[in-house]
């Protein structure tokens, strides 16, 4: 998939690869993978420093936040999801208070 849009270089040079606002569709198509044969990715938003997506071979994802805020407005976006806040990932990611 990496080499159709240009990307040459082995996953051990290059682990990330970009995708701009209007490729959506591209993204959606190289996250899926990750679900089907269970690898592990993370999505890092280009221009937000508040959350990212964690998706594990585990056959779980998550939305890590940065702050309350951020969580709540994501929370509430994913509504239809029926999100279930996960213990495990609170103790994975965040810092005991």
């Amino acid at each position: 998939m990496r080499q159709g849009f240009g990307e040459n270089r082995p996953l051990e040079t290059a682990r990330g690869h970009f995708f701009r606002s209007d490729e959506l569709l591209d993204l959606k198509a190289f996250l899926l993978p990750c679900f089907v044969f269970g690898w592990d990715a993370y999505l890092v938003p280009f221009g937000r420093n508040d959350f990212f997506v964690h998706v594990s071979h585990d056959e779980y994802w998550g939305i890590i936040t940065r702050t309350r805020k951020a969580y709540d407005e994501l929370f509430a976006e994913l509504d239809d999801l029926k999100p279930v806040e996960s213990p495990g990932m609170r103790r994975r990611f965040c810092m005991p208070s």
